[in-house]
């Protein structure tokens, strides 16, 4: 059994995932994908995490709580969501780091299912949103006590997700930020339903090219998501194709030295649209725009 659990984090998507997920519950069925109706796992699963206290689980104990999770459905795969599974919200936050509960309910998780795959599923959000947000969400209790004594300024996602990675690497853990979610909301629920990546008609990637590093996988990475006969159309600096752009390279060197320049690619026009036709596109329009840095404009539809 594959598990695919949604972590939370609170205050961060305030149950569209969950409704969403609810919605297609049939079509996900439909895929070998069961999406259970809360009621069926969040006492449950607390109740079992509880009984933790008392000693190890029986042997069979993750197959019962599936059955019981499951109901009538057949399915390998499931998609539960608990943004309260580390913790209610004024428990978010203790010993200087985000859910310090975290390592011990990934632990009595492992336990409880010994035999499933478990896929994580965490949003973050900036503390300095998230912080006044899970004080709200903690009725009737002061900032000090949802703070717990953590300096604010200390806390870093970084330090949980470290904490996870350390205590589940079985556990492969998908991470986003919340404030991203209305850009990648498709993606998120095709990634915990277990669906193939989709395709689109076209692909734009403008000004940014010539910044990364690795520009041919880019350029695969987007061919990919290019359905057959669509395009990929991309505008990018080609700093490499005249001398007197070539001029910027000690220039640029030496302000990324002082931290005031990223990456930037030096290339010329034949190299890009040669990493393009590997990618299985071909160009059907191109135009070379002037200035001291030129510009290719490219149109490149797949085969």
């Amino acid at each position: 059994m594959k598990i695919m659990l949604h972590l939370g984090a609170h205050c961060t998507d305030e149950g569209k995932l969950a409704k969403t997920l609810a919605r297609n519950r049939k079509d996900f069925l439909d895929r070998g994908v069961s999406v259970p109706p809360p009621g069926n796992y969040h006492a449950l699963l607390r109740e079992a995490i509880h009984a933790l206290d008392q000693g190890p689980p029986a042997e069979d104990a993750g197959d019962i709580l599936i059955d019981a999770i499951l109901e009538d459905d057949h399915a390998e795969q499931m998609i539960l969501s608990n943004e309260n599974f580390f913790g209610v919200p004024h428990m978010s936050i203790g010993d200087g780091q985000f859910y310090p509960l975290a390592e011990q309910r990934l632990a009595d998780l492992r336990q409880l299912f010994p035999q499933a795959e478990i896929h994580l599923f965490l949003a973050i959000r900036d503390p300095g949103s998230f912080i006044p947000a899970v004080h709200a969400a903690s009725t009737g209790m002061s900032l000090d006590r949802v703070l717990n004594g953590t300096d604010p300024g200390t806390l870093r996602w970084s330090d949980l997700v470290t904490r996870i990675r350390a205590i589940a690497p079985d556990m492969p853990l998908t991470l986003w930020c919340n404030e991203d979610s209305p850009l990648i909301y498709g993606e998120i629920i095709r990634a915990m339903a277990g669906l193939p990546e989709g395709q689109f008609e076209a692909v734009m990637a403008f000004n940014v090219l010539h910044l990364i590093p690795d520009r041919a996988a880019a350029i695969r990475a987007m061919a990919d998501r290019v359905a057959p006969g669509g395009v990929l159309v991309t505008k990018t600096g080609v700093l490499g194709e005249t001398w007197k752009s070539r001029l910027l390279r000690p220039v640029i060197g030496a302000m990324r030295l002082i931290g005031k320049a990223p990456y930037v690619g030096f290339f010329r026009i034949r190299d890009l649209e040669a990493e393009m036709e590997a990618a299985g596109l071909e160009i059907v329009e191109a135009e070379t725009m002037g200035g001291l840095a030129g510009v290719r404009f490219l149109v490149a539809r797949k085969r």
